[in-house]
């Protein structure tokens, strides 16, 4: 009598558990302990498929004699089948990236700074005056264009390593600045004036009404942006002066004053007290001196610039001169690292002292 083949595979009869099978790949006698996985289900859908899947380790088989152990790892899927069913790969969102206006003005735009062999041997040789040295090299004059000039001590005591920006220093380079600034359509003010604008009798100083006056060689509505450095004092009340530098800029272009600090956030009480007061003799000077331009500057809007913030206290002179450079009035055309301050200070000194107006032979007091 033929008998009938039985179709049972065993995988409801608990008497199968701890059946002996045979490994295809190694023929090697294994034990399989079952593994009960439970899995619960529910009705969501999409990124909760993600949630039925999980990997388990399968028991250890038992090789025979001189085999190697052997550990497998299984998918178990949803089916309860141990099938090598491919990973699912997990839902890419869509990238959405942000408009114009949105964008950060520094994305993009990295930079190392490098200063040349030559730029670290002249700062050396500098910062080895100054500070409590008592060489007389420290009172002779090393930058001179005629009308200002700096002394030894003075710049060494600027740009070393720590040090904080003196403000005859910083007018200096503001000097060295402004031809270059000029060919972009950006005039920058001198550092005293922010100063005097804060006093209401600056409106008949003579300093301040020539940097105003509308004539031929200054028409102030036919640039872009006006720079206005500032220092400021951050505990008047007392009696040591503890400055910080930062950046009041007139762009007509964009039709907005723009604010841009590196030590200070957004709505800082200090700075929008300082910046409106300037802000607010700014208009004035401008209506009584460019009334009959066609750009009326009484109705713009401030806006703050964000900016990489300092890390250390003594560099807010480094960032406003930099960013007097790189500012393009829309985003900046390098970023500005704030751990690459001790580079920018050696690159600053050698092209201070390379100025084609200065008159001092430098060279044969540092070497």
């Amino acid at each position: 009598m033929e008998i009938s083949p039985s179709f049972d595979l065993g995988f409801d009869d608990p008497s199968t558990q701890g059946t002996e099978v045979a490994c295809k790949e190694t023929d090697v006698p294994v034990t399989i302990q079952e593994e009960v996985v439970v899995i619960s289900s529910n009705d969501d859908s999409g990124d909760s498929l993600d949630k039925i899947y999980a990997w388990i380790e399968m028991p250890t088989r038992t090789p025979a004699k001189g085999k190697e152990t052997v550990v497998e790892d299984v998918l178990v899927t949803s089916g309860g089948s141990n099938s090598c069913t491919p990973i699912p790969e997990a839902h890419k969102k869509r990238l959405v990236k942000p408009s114009q206006n949105q964008k950060s003005p520094f994305l993009g735009c990295s930079k190392n700074e490098t200063a040349s062999k030559y730029a670290n041997e002249v700062y050396d040789r500098l910062c080895a005056y100054g500070g409590e040295t008592k060489d007389e090299i420290n009172k002779s004059k090393i930058i001179d264009d005629g009308s200002f000039f700096v002394y030894v001590q003075d710049l060494a005591d600027s740009v070393r390593h720590g040090a904080w920006l003196s403000n005859s220093t910083c007018e200096l380079a503001i000097c060295v600045l402004a031809p270059d600034m000029a060919k972009q359509k950006k005039h920058v003010m001198p550092l005293i004036i922010t100063t005097k604008l804060r006093k209401a009798t600056c409106i008949h100083d003579r300093v301040v009404t020539k940097a105003f006056k509308m004539n031929s060689e200054n028409r102030l509505d036919h640039k872009e942006q006006v720079m206005f450095p500032v220092l400021q004092d951050l505990t008047p009340d007392i009696k040591d002066f503890n400055g910080h530098y930062y950046l009041i800029v007139l762009n007509l272009k964009a039709e907005r004053f723009e604010v841009m600090d590196s030590l200070r956030a957004k709505g800082n009480r200090g700075l929008l007290k300082d910046y409106r007061s300037i802000i607010g003799t700014i208009k004035y000077l401008w209506a009584k001196n460019y009334s009959d331009s066609t750009i009326n500057i009484e109705t713009l809007h401030t806006e703050h610039i964000d900016t990489p913030m300092q890390k250390t206290t003594y560099n807010c002179g480094f960032f406003i001169l930099k960013s007097i450079e790189l500012w393009n009035g829309r985003k900046m055309i390098a970023a500005i690292n704030p751990y690459d301050m001790p580079t920018i200070r050696k690159q600053c000194t050698l092209k201070w002292l390379e100025w084609v107006d200065n008159t001092i032979q430098w060279q044969e007091l540092l070497f």
